[in-house]
């Protein structure tokens, strides 16, 4: 592993039953604590993220965050697309992980909007 930013999260933390997540679910929850702290443990580092699914987000986003990790001078893109995993895909994963009822679906999506509005105008979608 190389020195890397570290990128606060907002994930929510004591609704998450880390025992019961997947293989996948679970190294996405410590790749997202690892990059809050900006230290990746050796054991976390030396685990395989799983063979990329482009049609599982899940598993794209974790070749992304280790792929970050391991690269000493990301490109821009990297950046970004990384403080995305970060700062809106996995804390809104984990909250509809928390709370999976179709009742919370309008509550997610807002969360969602909210959490996407540090991103630079050139990128947001008008």
């Amino acid at each position: 592993m190389v020195n890397f930013s570290k990128i606060e999260v907002d994930l929510p933390l004591p609704a998450v039953d880390v025992d019961n997540l997947s293989t996948d679910q679970k190294y996405l929850y410590q790749m997202c604590e690892a990059i809050n702290k900006g230290a990746v443990s050796s054991h976390l580092a030396n685990r395989n993220p799983g063979k990329i699914s482009h049609s599982r987000w899940l598993t794209t986003a974790n070749r992304v965050l280790r792929l970050y990790v391991a690269t000493e001078t990301p490109s821009t893109q990297l950046k970004i697309i990384t403080e995305y995993i970060i700062k809106v895909y996995a804390p809104t994963w984990f909250a509809i992980k928390t709370k999976p009822s179709c009742t919370d679906g309008s509550r997610h999506l807002f969360a969602l909007i909210i959490k996407s509005r540090y991103l630079p105008d050139a990128i947001k979608i008008s």
